[in-house]
């Protein structure tokens, strides 16, 4: 019986290793990068929690359908505007798989989320870093952004606001960046 093999350019994908948990000095660090809150869940939070406990071994509606049209009716846009997921590392390295072809370019910012060169290789992508404006608050200078594109570019990936820099594009810019 022959062995099952990954794909060769998933053997060159490195690994991912969280930001550090403990600190000398330090009892329970809150990391940041990681999304961690300083004063836990709300009460509201355990509460839902709690009473879906129950329920816990039915496995979820796939689309969150109640949640999606509650949000279109919220920010009035149509409901097939929106997508949700189960976070970050759901939905980011989805978006790369159904947007980049294979030997296609992804961008993305220095000090960005750690994992988007390891989503672009994945996918058998190019990561490409673009740089940060070290003198202007770790901005994103948008002419850098407009010359790394090119035939090969498939995705940007743009934090705003940035993490962990908290440098923010305005609405302008994001909107000149997308033109």
């Amino acid at each position: 019986m022959k062995r099952p093999t990954p794909n060769p350019h998933v053997m060159d994908v490195p690994g991912y290793f969280q930001g550090a948990s403990h600190f000398d000095g330090m009892t329970k660090p809150i990391k940041l990068s990681s999304n961690e809150n300083a004063h836990g869940p709300s009460p509201a939070a355990i509460k839902a929690i709690s009473g879906a406990a129950g329920s816990a071994h039915i496995y979820p509606e796939g689309q969150a359908t109640v949640l999606n049209e509650a949000l279109s009716k919220h920010f009035g846009i149509a409901s097939d505007q929106i997508v949700t997921s189960t976070g970050s590392d759901d939905l980011i390295p989805t978006l790369i798989r159904a947007f980049a072809p294979p030997n296609s370019e992804v961008l993305f910012f220095e000090d960005s989320f750690a994992k988007y060169p390891i989503y672009a290789l994945c996918a058998n992508c190019k990561p490409v870093v673009l740089p940060r404006d070290k003198n202007r608050d770790y901005r994103v200078r948008l002419n850098d952004v407009t010359a790394a594109i090119g035939p090969k570019t498939s995705i940007l990936l743009l934090d705003n606001p940035a993490n962990p820099t908290g440098a923010v594009l305005s609405a302008k810019e994001v909107r000149d960046l997308h033109e």
